[in-house]
């Protein structure tokens, strides 16, 4: 199948989207090292890692790759008070496992993390190595798109088969990815 071919070997990643503070850039970024596929955010001025997510859940790359869709894995960022706000989806293609972590709270695939300005700060003066994000928000399958409209957030989510979903985003809110979806 063409289109399976094309995500498998797409697997590796690349450069989500790049958000600056202070004049200093950070990309988010889908990986591939070691037999770990993760999420991570790079500090763009000295190349360093400052956030990795755990690996996906995986016990063979080579039989696990086409159920990765990193294209799903979000990437849509956006200043929120002293907050950077980041989405980051469950980049899973026909795998419960990788959907399920949108409501494990102790991953951060399927939410919308919180970035605060002071912890970056920190990593900038070189003071800290790495940022502690936090879950703003859980349940996402695939959110691609972040606005704010005057104090309120709305996030654009890609349904499962079609079922496209705007959602207004509020802080603790479970959005319900994988066990509800307009897109079933």
């Amino acid at each position: 199948d063409p289109i399976f071919k094309f995500l498998t070997t797409d697997y590796s990643g690349g450069v989500k989207t790049v958000f600056t503070h202070k004049n200093n850039k950070f990309a988010f970024m889908s990986s591939l090292k070691d037999d770990c596929l993760y999420a991570s955010i790079v500090s763009l001025q000295t190349n360093s890692e400052i956030f990795k997510t755990e690996c996906l859940p995986a016990e063979n790359n080579e039989q696990y790759l086409g159920w990765v869709d990193f294209h799903g894995l979000g990437s849509a960022n956006i200043h929120y008070k002293n907050k950077i706000l980041l989405s980051i989806g469950a980049p899973e293609m026909f795998n419960n496992e990788i959907a399920s972590l949108a409501q494990d709270k102790n991953s951060f695939f399927g939410k919308i993390i919180e970035i605060d300005k002071s912890d970056l700060d920190l990593v900038i003066s070189k003071e800290k190595e790495k940022i502690n994000p936090k879950i703003f928000s859980l349940g996402h399958r695939n959110p691609q798109g972040l606005t704010r409209i005057n104090n309120l957030l709305f996030s654009v989510e890609h349904g499962p088969k079609g079922g496209d979903e705007l959602n207004r985003i509020l802080i603790d809110k479970n959005y319900g990815w994988p066990e509800s979806s307009y897109g079933n």
